[in-house]
């Protein structure tokens, strides 16, 4: 008989409320796997279906899986998308969407000599000796942002972990095309970079709301042109470390002009919007407030400028300190979430209502905060820190996998993700491992762990590891991409967290740009800073 279509419209929707009632209402149930038939690979390590599951394991032993974890990304990324931006481990394929120059592979060269796997260091290094030309960059509108942390930031990073002369004169071929952004009658760049050509282009929203324009870009009117605060802002650690490392004061200077441009904008309590008007020097009000996607870095960047400057560079420091005040006294709610009061970060819209959803790229600032009180901020910021780290853990407790998703709302009943994806984001483990080594509480350790087994057995393929659509489905279909930063950054601070000698990547002599490329600390303060 056949069924009316009434009928099967009904099922459908039935079917549809059900996977949905079972998302919302999250609790977290660990992925149960059947450990004894899959295949034993390593003591107490068992592979089903390509996932792999832990039993009970030593720190040294936990920092030799996420070793492992690495090799076997970067040898997937060697396989199918060597020398592209990214691998596509679900189609076994790759994409070039972020710079067209071999992201991953560039952003991976201080994890490799982290983890000493000089084998994997050599292949890297002749392919950017021989294949790394810009003018064959397949992208012509890359994001100076991202072409600064990743490129000039991984670049000179590996120059000061080696002292080979090759990667200085890379990093200094792409900040001389870079520069072309800061020619300009405003000190604020444009943040779109043809890196073939070597010039700069506005992004779209700086381009439409030009009021006149001649051919001449230099000579464009910046009435009610708008740029994002996070991405001007960091740009400052990258620039200034070439200086340092190739005597050449263009770098340093160029920065600076746009630092001293952004610390003079008049700020609420230290904080600022995503959006601001370029030659009004006004923040766009009706624009977000909070420490998520457009303003994260900017905030991490002005406590990490002072420290670079060997804590001479006393306005970022001023800065800092407001700012984290305002967050604190602007941006924080205690929130009822399953009966049980729960700091949360919150940002807030138009200056006014606040709302409780936790962006997860706003789970930097725990590490920040950690980071200041090491070096002598506040005591009390350690507590906001560690306030706002449990909130950000929360998020992967709360989910079927054991993973966090890109942005999620707190309320009584829970936490129910907006934007249901995982991004491989590195941002909430980044923070245990600094509140890991400035704290040693070792319940830092355990959360992190946690988080690693959860990608082990959700977001790992056959052929590396990959983003998913949604947190709350164990069988969430994969988004098949690799983010360059999985490498670079939240394999990086996994292994970091499991290190136990505090020597490797010193606090007392690197800083970590945002992509976690460690930096040297100015300890010869250059009076250019």
């Amino acid at each position: 008989r056949v069924i009316s279509s009434p009928w099967i419209i009904l099922i459908f929707v039935l079917c549809f409320l059900l996977r949905y009632l079972t998302v919302k209402d999250a609790t977290h149930i660990p992925l149960k796997a059947d450990v004894t038939q899959g295949k034993k690979v390593a003591a107490g390590v068992y592979e089903v279906n390509c996932k792999r599951f832990y039993q009970n394991c030593s720190n040294a032993e936990r920092q030799a899986f996420v070793k492992d974890a690495f090799k076997f990304a970067w040898k997937n990324y060697h396989k199918y998308a060597w020398g592209h931006d990214h691998l596509k481990p679900t189609s076994r394929s790759y994409d070039d969407d972020l710079l067209g120059l071999g992201a991953t592979l560039v952003d991976s060269l201080t994890t490799l000599k982290l983890m000493r796997l000089d084998e994997f260091y050599n292949i890297s290094r002749e392919w950017i000796k021989n294949s790394f030309i810009l003018s064959k960059s397949l992208k012509h509108d890359a994001s100076l942002f991202e072409v600064c942390i990743r490129l000039i930031g991984g670049l000179t990073s590996t120059y000061h972990l080696t002292d080979d002369p090759m990667y200085l004169e890379k990093a200094k071929e792409v900040a001389d095309r870079a520069l072309s952004c800061f020619q300009l009658t405003s000190n604020i760049p444009h943040m779109k970079l043809n890196m073939r050509r070597g010039t700069c282009i506005p992004s779209y929203e700086q381009r439409c709301l030009y009021q006149t324009c001649n051919p001449n870009p230099t000579r464009c009117t910046f009435k009610y042109c708008l740029s994002e605060i996070a991405e001007v802002g960091t740009l400052g650690l990258e620039f200034r470390a070439l200086s340092y490392a190739s005597g050449d004061m263009k770098y340093a200077e160029a920065v600076n002009r746009t630092a001293n441009e952004l610390l003079s904008f008049r700020t609420w309590d230290g904080l600022v919007s995503r959006r601001f008007y370029v030659k009004e020097k006004m923040f766009v009000q009706s624009s977000d407030v909070g420490t998520g996607p457009g303003t994260d870095s900017y905030y991490e960047y002005l406590l990490k400028q002072w420290i670079q400057s060997n804590f001479k560079a006393e306005r970022f420091r001023v800065a800092y300190i407001e700012a984290m005040s305002g967050i604190k006294k602007h941006l924080m709610a205690n929130v009822r979430v399953r009966n049980k009061r729960m700091p949360i970060l919150g940002q807030r819209t138009n200056n006014v209502t606040l709302n409780t959803e936790l962006h997860h790229l706003s789970c930097f600032l725990p590490g920040t905060l950690a980071l200041g009180v090491y070096y002598g901020m506040p005591e009390s910021h350690m507590d906001l820190a560690k306030d706002i780290l449990d909130a950000c853990y929360y998020l992967y407790e709360s989910q079927p996998t054991g993973l966090a998703a890109e942005v999620s709302r707190f309320t009584n009943e829970g936490v129910t993700p907006v934007l249901t994806e995982n991004f491989l984001r590195p941002e909430t483990v980044e923070s245990l491992f600094i509140l890991w080594r400035v704290t040693k509480q070792q319940k830092y350790r355990e959360m992190g762990w946690n988080i690693f087994q959860a990608f082990e057995r959700t977001s790992r393929t056959c052929a590396g590891y990959t983003n998913i659509h949604h947190v709350g489905l164990l069988s969430s279909r994969p988004l098949d991409k690799m983010e360059s930063f999985y490498l670079a950054e939240t394999l990086t601070y996994f292994y970091l967290l499991f290190e136990d000698d505090d020597s490797v990547f010193s606090f007392d002599d690197w800083v970590y740009n945002t992509e976690a490329h460690p930096l040297p600390i100015l300890k010869t303060y250059p009076g250019w800073y």
